[in-house]
C-alpha cells in the first residue's frame, strides 16, 4: 500500500551557523503540514511504493527507453521495473549474484552490471548475459558517446588485481584499461567533453575521467569538510556542464577542465545518490533526508518520515524525482509544484551513433527525445565537432554538417587521418518561460572499424 507525506524543508545555510530549528521539531512539522510552498522548496509530497518481497535492497534507478523506471537490487539478480503511477514488474536475470548498475543502451535495451558479467535485457524481458572476467566486481555502467557501453571494474573486491575501467559494445566485446592500483571505481557517467566520468572511494574520495581512446586521468576529491568522511560513490552530468558527485559526507561539483569544488558537509548524514531535477537544481539522497543543492552552491533538505537509507534518485518521465529506499525497500516518488518549470529532456539519443565508412558522405542522423514541461516548450539542436572541418586528411570539405529540425541532422562521415576518430556534439536545446535545458548526444566516427 502506498503512503503520502507533505513536507517542509531545512535550509542548511541557516543550520550551518548554529541557529535552525531541532531535527525532532522539524520532523514534527514534516508530519503535519498539508502542503509546503517556499522560494526553492518545490517539494508537494512524497509517495512510498512498497516494492515486491521477492526484491531485498533496491540500489540504482533510472529512466528506461520505454517511459517507465527500472532497477537493481544489491541483494538478489533481478531487475524491477516500475510505472509512474507505481505498477511494478520484476524480471530474474541468469546471474550468480546481486547487481548495481543500469543504464539505457544505445540499441534501446537496458544494460547492467552483474558481478563477472554484464548484462542486456529487453523491455519485455529477454536477458542476453555477457562474461567480463572470473574475478571482476563491475558496477556501474552508462552509454558512452561512442556508441559502446562503458563500466567500471572493481576488481579489488574480489582479488588482487588493480581496479579498471570497461568498455562494451552492443554485440558483446569487451575492452578494459586498468587503473593505478586499488581504487574502488563506483558509479560512472558521459560528461559534457565527449569524455567518460567515474568516481572512485579509495582510499579516498576522487573522480576519473576516460577518453574513448582509453586514456585515464584521476582528479583528487575537495576531501572531508568535517568529522565524517567516506561513503557516496555518485555521479552525475550537472545542468551547468559540470559534473557533481557524493563523498566524504558532502556533495561535490568538478569542471570538465578538472576543477574541484566541495560543498560544506552535511553534518554525517552521508549523502548517496544525486540526479539533475526537472528545476535546474541537484537533488541528491542522505540519511533520512532528500537534499537539493542549487548549482550556487544552497542546500535545502527536506526530513522523510521512517527514511533510513535512501540511495539511488533520478529524474522521471513524470517530471517528478524518483528514489529508492535501500533499508525499507521501497521506492519514493517526489511530486514537484505545479508551478511552470524548465522542460524536462528525457530518453534522448542518436541513431545511427556510429557514422561508417568515413566516405566524406552527409548521413541523416536521427535524434528522438522526449520532454516534459506544464507549460509548453521550444527545442532546437546544434551540433560541433571536436575537430575542424578541414582537419589534415578529412576531405577538408567546409561544411561537415545540416540541422534539418528539431530532430533531424545531416552529418558527414569523415575525420582526420590522424586522429582517435571525430565526436560530433549534437546538443538539444529546449525553452519555455521557466527557462532552458540542454542535453547532449554523441556521432562517432571512428578511426577504424572497431565498434
Amino acid at each position: 500500500m502506498e503512503q503520502t507525506y507533505a513536507l517542509a524543508a531545512e535550509n542548511v545555510a541557516c543550520r550551518s551557523g548554529g541557529a535552525g530549528v531541532g531535527y525532532i521539531a522539524l520532523l514534527r512539522a514534516a508530519l503535519l503540514c498539508c502542503a509546503v510552498t517556499l522560494s526553492n522548496a518545490q517539494i508537494v509530497k512524497i509517495i512510498e511504493y512498497p516494492v515486491p518481497p521477492e526484491f531485498s535492497q533496491p540500489v540504482r534507478i533510472i529512466t528506461g527507453p520505454d517511459g517507465a523506471l527500472w532497477f537493481t537490487d544489491n541483494q538478489y539478480p533481478r531487475i524491477g521495473r516500475i510505472t509512474t503511477t507505481g505498477a511494478i514488474t520484476t524480471y530474474t536475470v541468469p546471474a550468480t549474484s546481486n547487481g548495481w548498475g543500469i543504464t539505457p543502451g544505445p540499441d534501446g535495451a537496458l544494460w547492467f552490471t552483474a558481478q563477472d558479467k554484464i548484462g542486456r535485457m529487453t523491455t519485455d524481458g529477454v536477458v542476453t548475459m555477457y562474461p567480463v572476467s572470473a574475478t571482476s566486481f563491475t558496477y556501474g555502467i552508462t552509454t558512452g558517446p561512442d556508441g559502446a557501453l562503458w563500466f567500471t571494474d572493481a576488481y579489488s573486491f574480489t582479488g588482487n588485481q588493480p581496479d579498471a575501467v570497461g568498455r562494451i559494445t552492443t554485440d558483446g566485446i569487451v575492452t578494459e584499461y586498468p587503473l593505478a592500483g586499488q581504487r574502488e571505481p563506483t558509479f560512472i557517467t558521459s560528461g559534457s567533453d565527449g569524455a567518460l566520468w567515474f568516481a572512485e572511494v579509495y582510499p579516498k574520495t576522487a573522480i576519473g575521467r576516460v577518453t574513448t581512446a582509453g586514456t585515464i586521468t584521476e582528479y583528487p576529491g575537495p576531501g572531508p569538510a568535517g568529522g565524517c568522511s567516506g561513503g557516496g560513490g555518485w555521479i552525475t552530468p550537472g545542468p551547468d556542464d559540470a559534473l557533481w558527485f557524493t563523498g566524504d559526507d558532502r556533495i561535490g561539483r568538478i569542471t570538465t577542465a578538472g576543477v574541484v569544488t566541495g560543498y560544506p558537509d552535511l553534518n554525517c548524514r552521508f549523502p548517496a545518490g544525486i540526479t539533475t531535477g526537472p528545476d535546474g537544481a541537484l537533488w541528491f539522497t542522505e540519511i533520512a533526508n532528500i537534499g537539493r543543492i542549487a548549482t550556487g552552491g544552497i542546500v535545502t533538505e527536506y526530513p522523510v518520515p521512517q527514511l533510513l537509507e535512501p540511495l539511488d534518485i533520478t529524474t522521471g518521465p513524470d517530471e517528478a524525482l524518483w528514489f529508492l529506499e535501500y533499508a525499507n525497500n521501497k521506492i519514493g516518488q517526489i511530486i514537484l509544484s505545479q508551478r511552470c518549470m524548465p522542460p524536462a529532456i528525457s530518453e534522448a539519443s542518436a541513431a545511427p551513433s556510429v557514422l561508417w565508412p568515413p566516405n566524406h558522405h552527409f548521413v541523416t542522423v536521427n535524434v528522438p527525445y522526449r520532454i516534459a514541461s506544464r507549460c509548453g516548450g521550444e527545442c532546437r539542436l546544434s551540433v560541433s565537432s571536436d575537430e575542424s572541418s578541414d582537419a589534415n586528411g578529412s576531405g577538408e570539405t567546409s561544411l561537415d554538417w545540416v540541422i534539418v529540425d528539431a530532430h533531424t541532422v545531416w552529418l558527414r562521415a569523415e575525420r582526420a587521418g590522424y586522429s582517435q576518430g571525430r565526436i560530433y556534439t549534437i546538443t538539444i536545446t529546449c525553452t519555455n518561460s521557466a527557462g532552458t535545458t540542454k542535453k547532449q548526444v554523441y556521432v562517432l566516427v571512428p578511426q577504424n572499424q572497431r565498434k
